[in-house]
Order: structure tokens, then sequence, then C-alpha cells
């Protein structure tokens, strides 16, 4: 009987792509933290690859996705993928959200505020996800009904209308 391989497409890509191979091997050689390695990756593979590195990077209004799902960009996806992982490798994160941002794919929302909930968050008291924070240093907050992401010091908000749709916003 023949075993499936299961497929890791990240992984895929890394062994299949010279270009990307050769950046993780030069970033993982500098001499500095991983936290650093990962801030240099967000920069350098983002621009490789002419992925959007934050909101700002898109321009809502002229993407036109033929599939219906909004552009995303790396640092929307790192600051859900940090929440749901917080003790990964900082740059398996980083490189994790640049896959997410390059393949248009959407991080499911309902592990995220399974999350919350274990934590004490109740799902109905929150209005939509804030992020704080720059480039790979970026962190989410959930913003409760009765407060304001802007006050609260976030760059980008995205409000939660119905468990399946997003309404994204950007600090100007």
């Amino acid at each position: 009987m023949e075993k499936h391989k299961e497929i890791d497409p990240l992984q895929e890509w890394i062994d299949t792509d010279e270009k990307l191979s050769a950046m993780l091997v030069e970033i993982q050689e500098m001499p500095i933290s991983v936290e650093e390695q990962a801030e240099v990756a967000f920069h350098r593979i983002s621009k490789a690859y002419n992925i959007p590195k934050t909101p700002q990077d898109i321009d809502f209004e002229n993407e036109d996705d033929e599939e219906g799902i909004e552009p995303t960009s790396v640092y929307q996806h790192l600051g859900l993928i940090r929440y749901l992982e917080p003790d990964d490798d900082p740059r398996g994160l980083v490189l994790s959200a640049i896959f997410f941002a390059k393949e248009n794919l959407e991080i499911d929302y309902d592990l995220v505020f399974a999350k919350a909930q274990n934590e004490g968050i109740r799902r109905e008291e929150i209005t939509g996800i804030g992020f704080l924070g720059e480039n790979y240093d970026v962190k989410i907050v959930f913003v409760k009904n009765t407060e304001s992401w802007f006050d609260l010091g976030c760059s980008f908000f995205i409000k939660i209308v119905e468990p399946n749709i997003t309404l994204p916003f950007i600090r100007n």
C-alpha cells in the first residue's frame, strides 16, 4: 500500500525557489538575533516578491480580485499568526505571513476568536481586530464595542461584520 505524503505548500515554495532559498540562508547566517533576522526577512522577501508589506501598500480601490478576496499585507497576516503561534520561530512566522499574502490566503478568524474566547474575551463584545506596532513587531488587540481602534493607537483595523466578512480600515 502506497503512503501519501502531505504536501506543505510553504515548504514546497522554499524547496523549489532558488532565489528564496538563497535569501533565507543569507538572512539566517547574519550575526544578529532571530528577531532582527525576522525583521530583515519581512522587508527583503516582501520587496523581492513585490508583496505588500503593510496595508498602506495596497491600493484597495484599484484591486479587483475576481474571487472577491480582499488583498492583504504581510503585516496583517503576521499580526494574526503571531497571536495564534506566539512561541514559534519569528523567522518562520514572517515567512508564513509572506506566503499567505503572496498567495492571497486568509487566516481562519474562527481560530483567532476561539483562542480569544479561551483567554476570556467574549466574541459578542468585539467589534474588530486592531493592529499595533510596526513591521515585524506587529501585535493585535481585540477592539471592544465601546472602544475606538484609533484611540487605542492602532494603525490598521479589521471590522468583523459577520464571522466571515471583514472590512479593513487604515489610519492615515
